[in-house]
């Protein structure tokens, strides 16, 4: 935001990184040896966690800038 982007475009930029974080490690992943553990155990939370990505996302879509701008801290 201190580079002049609006509070909500900052928020989404930092999500464009987060998708290539994410694709990298799923890609990375059954290189390791606790793959199969680790895919069995997504399982129990993948459910949750997709959920509360797709709240999140709506109330950061919803929400005014300027309450973005405070919940951000700038």
């Amino acid at each position: 935001m201190w580079v002049g982007l609006d509070p909500n475009a900052a928020n989404a930029t930092n999500r464009v990184g987060a998708i290539f974080q994410t694709s990298s490690a799923i890609s990375s992943l059954p290189k390791t040896q606790r793959a199969k553990y680790m895919i069995k155990e997504s399982y129990f939370i993948a459910p949750p966690i997709i959920i509360g990505a797709i709240l999140g996302a709506n109330l950061a879509v919803d929400i005014p800038e300027d309450a973005m701008r405070i919940s951000i801290g700038f």
